[in-house]
């Protein structure tokens, strides 16, 4: 998971989503981008009741420190923070270090790239946090502007089944161990306690 010590997956998610402020503080906890992330796993139409639950929440602080040459502040999350945003450490040590890193760039499912929020506040100014931009550099913005979503989440992996390579699906006739397989997407299959076959 995205402490480094909790056994689960740490997920980005791909796309962007909605664009919205920050909040009236650049801190995590109460910020209207938490509350988004809230609302967003709970939500049923974007999450089955068997994914939700295959959310691990983790306890965890980001100190503050020098990343991508800015001063940053403390970031943290509680065991009810299912679904987050990155923290600058956690984008350095999971996405990429260095500006225009792959995966730093992001885009919406139609393939519009956009800026997106960080949860890490900036140092020394209450009215900014941390963002990586449409070209893949990471910087601090002002809180109350708009900028996408791409919000990440443990996932328990006692809860999954079994994985298969996204591109083309589970094996025919049962299954079978997992052939060599270059791609980066993967589907997983959860348990469901919600069925009793």
């Amino acid at each position: 998971a995205n402490d480094g010590s909790t056994a689960g997956m740490f997920l980005l998610s791909e796309y962007l989503f909605r664009k919205r402020s920050f909040g009236s503080n650049n801190t995590w906890q109460n910020s209207s981008v938490q509350q988004w992330c809230k609302d967003f796993a709970s939500n049923q139409p974007n999450f089955s009741l068997a994914e939700k639950s295959a959310m691990l929440g983790v306890a965890k602080t980001d100190s503050g420190g020098n990343y991508f040459n800015i001063s940053w502040g403390e970031s943290s999350l509680t065991a009810d923070d299912k679904m987050f945003f990155l923290s600058v450490r956690e984008l350095a040590d999971y996405v990429g270090n260095y500006y225009q890193a792959p995966g730093l760039v992001a885009t919406f499912e139609g393939g519009s790239s956009d800026d997106w929020w960080l949860r890490s506040p900036g140092v020394g100014n209450t009215t900014s946090a941390g963002l990586v931009t449409i070209i893949g550099s990471v910087n601090i913005y002002s809180i109350k502007s708009s900028l996408a979503a791409r919000p990440a989440f443990n996932l328990n992996s006692s809860s999954v089944v079994f994985t298969s390579a996204a591109v083309g699906g589970k094996p025919d006739g049962g299954l079978t161990p997992i052939s060599k397989y270059t791609g980066n997407e993967w589907k997983l299959t959860l348990k469901d306690s919600n069925r009793n076959f």
